[in-house]
């Protein structure tokens, strides 16, 4: 991998597939808490719902702890992970900052993200 400006390595591109399911796990930064009050979790929730319309990704399941998110979903097209994660982040970050007088990031990094190829689905969270 080449080498960016400064001498810091470019960050690898994600590599994703159209309805394959995957597992993402997001962590708070420093593995500090991320939700403050029931409002944040339903908050985020409700974001996560909207945004998965969106950008076209089903979700099976979400787990929403005090100081991480995991997810499973199957995008329907393969930047749908990126984008609803990217989105998702901006949002819930911006909401934090201005309700509890943060500033700058919430989360650890860009989150893992594991292809789950024999997960079949039940029933869809938009369901």
């Amino acid at each position: 991998m080449a080498a960016a400006a400064g001498g810091a390595h470019a960050r690898r591109s994600r590599i994703t597939v159209a309805e394959v399911p995957v597992h993402i796990i997001q962590r708070g930064n420093n593995r500090r808490a991320c939700f403050f009050a029931d409002a944040d979790y339903e908050l985020d929730l409700a974001h996560l719902q909207a945004l998965a319309a969106k950008f076209e990704c089903a979700v099976h399941a979400t787990c929403l702890m005090t100081n991480h998110v995991q997810l499973l979903l199957t995008p329907q097209q393969a930047n749908g992970c990126g984008l609803l994660m990217k989105h998702l982040g901006q949002r819930y970050v911006r909401h934090v900052n201005r309700t509890y007088g943060h500033s700058g990031t919430l989360w650890e990094g860009r989150g893992a993200i594991s292809p789950k190829r024999k997960y079949r689905p039940r029933r869809d969270f938009r369901s």
